[in-house]
């Protein structure tokens, strides 16, 4: 099973896999990590787990340009996120995934762990409305942790490199005024090996939104939608991070000794 490597590794345990149990299609927002795809993968094997079947995750057009991790995905059921693949997906009646933090939320700074960084988007709340969707969020404890930051772009910006980097014209583009500088992290020890922490993941109840039905075409009650979305979603990861506190010594010798590695 493609999922196997990455459940053993960070050994996830699922909270409100009733809230999976409904006959209406679902929007699954979920947060991203810092450098994540664990967090994705295991988001979608909880939902399989308890109901047979996967949504479809939506995926930056980066993945889907390397080999073989594109290859993956695509066996997952992952497609594109664009607007008009997801509105077809919705119209079919698949259930999908979508994590709205995109490439930002991947590169996260030290002060952004556990935060969801989605700026101004509003379109996944767009779509659910205009769909007739729920929205389910999932919360993600402990893709956070996987990773340390070495540099990221606060330091960048702070430093002669990032200047050297804004001066030069290039950070406005290619990394969006430096906003999107990629972090250099570390995992196991010095190694870019994700520390095997384990994932607490918290499935909270859908979210019916038809009351904004007629005002999609209003940013501000968009964004008020949004809003719902981001203080169900941020109480599933609090969630998730309490039971993992409360499970801090859980794990084997082994596990507990890759995790405290430095």
């Amino acid at each position: 099973m493609a999922f196997a490597p990455w459940v053993r590794w960070f050994s996830p345990t699922y909270y409100g896999t009733e809230n999976l149990q409904q006959d209406r299609p679902t929007l699954y927002v979920a947060n991203h990590a810092v450098w994540g795809t664990a967090e994705v993968l295991l988001s979608l094997h909880g939902v399989y787990q308890a109901r047979g079947s996967m949504p479809r995750s939506l995926a930056d057009r980066l993945h889907m340009r390397i080999p073989g991790w594109r290859d993956l995905l695509i066996t997952l059921g992952s497609v594109v996120g664009d607007r008009e693949i997801t509105r077809a997906l919705m119209r079919n009646g698949h259930d999908v995934l979508v994590l709205p933090g995109g490439q930002r939320e991947v590169f996260k700074t030290r002060s952004e762990r556990y935060r969801l960084v989605w700026k101004h988007r509003t379109g996944f709340v767009r779509l659910a409305v205009e769909e007739g969707y729920t929205i389910t969020p999932v919360g993600v404890a402990g893709a956070d942790d996987v990773f340390e930051h070495i540099l990221d772009a606060d330091d960048y910006r702070g430093g002669p490199l990032g200047r050297a980097i804004v001066r030069a014209g290039v950070a406005a583009g290619l990394f969006r005024h430096a906003d999107e500088l990629p972090p250099i992290v570390r995992g196991i020890g010095l190694s870019p090996i994700p520390k095997p922490q384990p994932f607490h993941v918290t499935y909270g109840a859908p979210l019916d939104l038809s009351e904004y039905r007629d005002r999609t075409d209003d940013p501000e009650a968009m964004l008020q939608a949004r809003a719902i979305v981001a203080d169900s979603l941020e109480s599933a990861i609090a969630y998730g991070l309490d039971r993992r506190r409360e499970q801090s010594s859980c794990g084997s010798p082994l596990r507990r000794w890759l995790n405290s590695a430095t």
